[in-house]
């Protein structure tokens, strides 16, 4: 095998081209093929340029004009997404519930290629079961009517898989959840069709749909952005109704003493707000949420928006979230040459809530123009 070797002399470094073999006796020896000399009679672009014409001289020439693609196979989501499944022990939880149900096929196939597809281009089921083809490492044809058998065995057992990835998450990371954001978004089908009691019901479409039918589907992630639970509605019920229930299985289900929800002022109502207290469905619950100042007396208005009353503090740039690093000007929060960024902000004690509002030159001079435009 040929090699290139580097030998110091006298402070000088020398290169050569040399071949490892065998002698007759099974020793293994090393000679010399060429001796390129000393190294400092080479610019280091000199030796860029060689050693870019040997890697041409190994490289196949091909004449690509005669290349025609005729299948292309993913072997990474079913990789990843089988190891995540085993790292969380969803393979085991998919067995046990294979052998409660006496099934004739593994859950586990079935809800890797619908995780496969997830992740990688969205699909419906018989979407998922005609491009399964695609994947390597899936295992045997999975038929059609597995994947929706899977779907109603999932729903099922459904609050003990996300009861089941909690703990698991709890243990791997040594994780303690002490903050939990709640939002509700609606999913609409293209149907007419409703059946009374049914989930699917004739409602406000949070994305502008008119007259069809849909369901309410609420979502709960801490911090990290990891969601922890979900829960699904019938489409026509108000959106504000679903936080007691929410806050109510979110105590029963994770055991949890206290915490601070977050969320906008459409969710967190008076109604809600009045759950917070002792004795109450929060109790023990802290939360954050989103308000207007229009709506607020001329007094607290007046506080808040006078910008001698705000605290100015200084937020280093490794503490920013990468998204504020990357939008935010330099000019836009008071930010330093350093990165570092000035943020104000003040407060004002209300109705035994305390009132929180910070001020951004850039909001202010959207606003601005907003207003000038309208005038």
């Amino acid at each position: 095998m040929a090699f290139l070797r580097k030998e110091n002399k006298k402070g000088q470094t020398y290169i050569s081209i040399c071949e490892s073999y065998r002698d007759d006796k099974g020793r293994v020896n090393r000679r010399t093929l060429h001796n390129l000399g000393n190294i400092n009679n080479f610019t280091p672009e000199a030796l860029e340029r060689i050693g870019q014409q040997l890697i041409d001289l190994v490289k196949p020439q091909v004449d690509h004009s005669t290349i025609e693609e005729l299948s292309r196979y993913n072997y990474g989501y079913p990789l990843v997404i089988g190891q995540l499944l085993s790292i969380y022990g969803l393979d085991i939880l998919m067995g046990r519930f294979t052998r409660k149900h006496k099934l004739g096929f593994n859950l586990l196939q079935p809800l890797t290629l619908m995780l496969c597809d997830r992740f990688n281009d969205p699909l419906s089921k018989l979407g998922s079961y005609n491009l399964q083809s695609e994947y390597v490492g899936l295992g045997k044809d999975i038929p059609l009517q597995h994947l929706y058998r899977t779907l109603d065995y999932l729903s099922e057992h459904n609050e003990l898989i996300q009861k089941h990835i909690y703990n698991k998450h709890s243990s791997l990371f040594n994780y303690e959840l002490d903050v939990v954001f709640y939002d509700v978004t609606t999913f609409y089908f293209d149907s007419d069709v409703v059946e009374q009691g049914a989930l699917r019901q004739k409602g406000f479409g949070k994305d502008g749909k008119i007259g069809k039918t849909q369901i309410l589907f609420s979502l709960l992630i801490d911090k990290n952005k990891i969601p922890i639970g979900f829960e699904i509605y019938k489409g026509n019920q108000y959106e504000g109704h679903t936080f007691k229930d929410a806050v109510k299985k979110l105590k029963n289900k994770y055991n949890i003493k206290r915490i601070i929800i977050v969320a906008d002022s459409g969710m967190l109502n008076n109604d809600n707000i009045d759950l917070f207290g002792k004795d109450k469905e929060a109790d023990g619950f802290e939360y954050i949420v989103g308000d207007r100042i229009k709506s607020l007396p001329k007094a607290v208005v007046d506080h808040l928006t006078n910008l001698e009353n705000y605290t100015t503090i200084r937020i280093e740039k490794e503490q920013m979230p990468s998204r504020a690093k990357s939008e935010e000007s330099p000019t836009e929060q008071g930010q330093q040459n350093d990165g570092d960024v000035f943020l104000k902000y003040c407060t004002y004690v209300y109705n035994g809530r305390t009132l929180i509002c910070s001020w951004s030159a850039k909001r202010a001079n959207k606003d601005k123009a907003m207003r000038e435009e309208k005038l």
